[in-house]
């Protein structure tokens, strides 16, 4: 009774890891006591020592204790310098994903080629509407199953061995339909399609590395360098397809759209795992040299007690890397959170919703770009200039407003263009232009996506998390490519209606607190002031 009281201080779950937050999903507040306060005669409480800890800016000196999130940080924000390193990656991973990710549209340029090949009679419209819903399925599959391969056995692996089978699978699909008879060649361009499907989960990796080798408060600007890029080599296809290649084999229209994937895959080879999941597997040796890659690459300097904290860990077997405090006022022991915890798992079918609606409405109205003005070509090549727009807004949008209001309104704001569309006549300017609107507003809600799963996820459970997530809309796009034989004043409604959902989910998301941004201000103010010092001492 005559205890004095404690303030009271936010930690981090071992799930998300990230800055501590009372309203965020996975954040529980504590007692704040120190370690000589674990006896039960004071109070009951007891203090258990378990893995990741993320501290608070205010905690003790970062040259002091074990390695922690905020150390990793420190470690992407100082080497970030001029940058040569990541565009390096960015050119690789970046290019294979902007010029390869266009998969699923391919189909959409070839599809009227196919449906007149008098070769192959059996590929009529509904049968390769059938096949292309093969190819989500085999997405489906290949993000549930092969997206845990990332956190085992890495990013650049794991990704480069599934672009290989990706590239594979193409080539067969295009091969196959010149060998056996006609329903042979159907059968196996099925089987090919939910191969490449597959094997097209390499676009979790590919994400991961280009986010985790930039510090959290720019992550943004790649991918959105990625997603600017994918849509204006989409609005480049459709007008290649739409002129030169008009009277094209459909067979070398594929190849062609394949091959500057293939030739700079190779290049992968020689880049290095992500800095922030070294760290996060206590791969000290490996994280030391890449960061002294890194530094020299981008001309840019360490702060010292950071690189005498790294030098300690390498030098130093015994160290296990993150550790934390979790007491619990009751004596028990806090238990070990996964993504099967509440509040884990309420964020991730949250986030599900959105990326449901988003693939389903994106992907929808790229089949349904023949139903909005007679020439498709040019549908498809307005709707890559718009997603080029869309995309460059998220990166401004960003500078103002957080993740979760950006794309709440942008999912908002889609589904009032999309609900108008369905009061359109067939044809008309009025229907390509509010199509677009919608198509502006859901490219925004995109851009957001994978930024805002990593930003939530630790970095060893991002890519189950980002599993789930492209499972779940994978399996919700399988109707996406018979939206092209419904009319429009049925599609465009009923896509309108989803985005108010995944909007209603958005606003339901965990929001950061005016705390953590202070403690990433604080990060940053205390960066700038060690490199400043680093500077005088050079």
């Amino acid at each position: 009774g005559n205890r004095p009281k404690i303030p009271q201080v936010a930690f981090p779950d071992l799930f998300f890891g990230r800055w501590g937050s009372a309203d965020r999903a996975g954040i529980k507040t504590f007692p704040a006591v120190r370690k000589e306060a674990s006896s039960p005669a004071r109070g009951g409480v007891t203090v258990m020592v378990v893995e990741n800890r993320v501290p608070d800016c205010a905690d003790a000196d970062c040259s002091l204790g074990a390695w922690t999130a905020a150390d990793t940080e420190m470690c992407l924000a100082s080497s970030l310098g001029s940058g040569k390193y990541q565009i390096r990656v960015w050119l690789v991973f970046g290019f294979i994903w902007v010029t390869a990710a266009c998969s699923p549209q391919i189909f959409v340029l070839t599809g009227p080629k196919m449906y007149q090949d008098r070769s192959l009679p059996s590929f009529t419209k509904d049968n390769l509407s059938v096949c292309q819903s093969l190819f989500y399925v085999g997405w489906a599959v290949g993000s549930i199953l092969l997206s845990p391969l990332f956190d085992r056995f890495g990013r650049r692996p794991t990704t480069l061995l599934l672009l290989v089978g990706w590239i594979l699978a193409w080539f067969a699909s295009v091969g196959v339909t010149t060998l056996g008879d006609d329903n042979t060649a159907l059968l196996g361009y099925g089987a090919a399609q939910f191969a490449i499907g597959a094997f097209t989960a390499w676009i979790v990796g590919a994400n991961l590395m280009l986010q985790e080798i930039f510090p959290a408060r720019v992550r943004d600007v790649p991918i959105t360098c990625v997603f600017v890029g994918y849509a204006l080599w989409l609005c480049i296809s459709a007008l290649c397809a739409g002129t030169f290649m008009r009277e094209w084999d459909w067979r070398s229209q594929t190849l062609i759209c394949m091959a500057p994937a293939c030739i700079v895959a190779p290049f992968g080879l020689y880049m290095d795992e992500p800095l922030s999941y070294l760290l996060a597997r206590q791969d000290w040796e490996e994280s030391s040299k890449v960061l002294r890659k890194i530094c020299r690459i981008n001309a840019a300097t360490l702060p010292p007690e950071l690189s005498k904290k790294l030098q300690r860990a390498c030098d130093s077997p015994a160290m296990t890397g993150q550790t934390s405090i979790v007491t619990s006022v009751d004596g028990s022991a806090t238990p070990k959170c996964t993504l099967c915890d509440g509040a884990a798992l309420s964020c991730i079918c949250l986030n599900v919703v959105c990326w449901c609606t988003r693939s389903t409405s994106y992907y929808g109205l790229s089949y349904c770009s023949n139903n909005l003005s007679e020439d498709m070509y040019w549908n498809m090549a307005f709707l890559g200039f718009v997603d080029a727009v869309g995309y460059l807004l998220v990166s401004v949008l960003l500078r103002f407003i957080s993740l979760r209001m950006c794309q709440g309104m942008a999912l908002l704001c889609a589904s009032i263009a999309l609900g108008i569309c369905g009061f359109l006549r067939k044809g008309s300017w009025q229907l390509m232009l509010g199509a677009m609107v919608g198509r502006l507003f859901i490219d925004i809600a995109f851009g957001t996506a994978y930024c805002l799963l990593v930003d939530c996820m630790r970095e060893d459970l991002r890519g189950k998390a980002f599993g789930i997530c492209q499972f779940m809309s994978r399996l919700a796009t399988l109707g996406a490519p018979f939206l092209g034989l419904m009319p429009v004043k049925v599609v465009c409604p009923a896509l309108g209606a989803m985005a108010v959902l995944a909007s209603m989910c958005t606003a339901l998301m965990p929001r950061s607190s005016a705390k953590e941004q202070q403690q990433r201000q604080s990060l940053e103010a205390r960066l700038m002031s060690e490199r400043d010092s680093a500077r005088e001492v050079a």
